[in-house]
């Protein structure tokens, strides 16, 4: 059996055990998030801060595929959708990304509303 294989198999049984215990966001439809980008949302919602190597291992897993610089594209593009529904991410120089208790506030409302809306 192969290695590769194998490491998918186990990544979706993870998904798949984070998703049933709660650990994987579901955000609204209306943010339109790719998989990577609610991965990191979730991330940041849970965590006060966060910096480039914690959210490259998280999410890609040290992937040596991809480099950390991935971190700051989607984080850019993140932005960029949530910009609009009045959520930040915000970078402290030397430290992290994070996002401000409002903005987590407004996100964690609007995943709330989304959540009752789907049940």
């Amino acid at each position: 059996m192969s290695a590769v294989p194998e490491t998918a198999r186990l990544r979706d049984r993870i998904d798949e055990l984070e998703r049933l215990m709660g650990m994987r966001m579901v955000p609204p439809r209306l943010f339109g998030l790719t998989r990577r980008e609610a991965d990191m949302l979730g991330i940041l919602l849970r965590r006060q801060v966060m910096t480039h190597a914690q959210l490259f291992e998280a999410i890609w897993g040290g992937d040596s595929e991809r480099s950390v610089k991935i971190v700051e594209v989607v984080v850019c593009k993140l932005r960029a959708k949530l910009r609009p529904h009045g959520i930040a991410i915000r970078t402290e120089y030397g430290v992290g990304y994070f996002i401000p208790p409002d903005s987590k506030a407004t996100a964690r409302a609007l995943i709330a509303a989304h959540e009752r809306e789907c049940a």
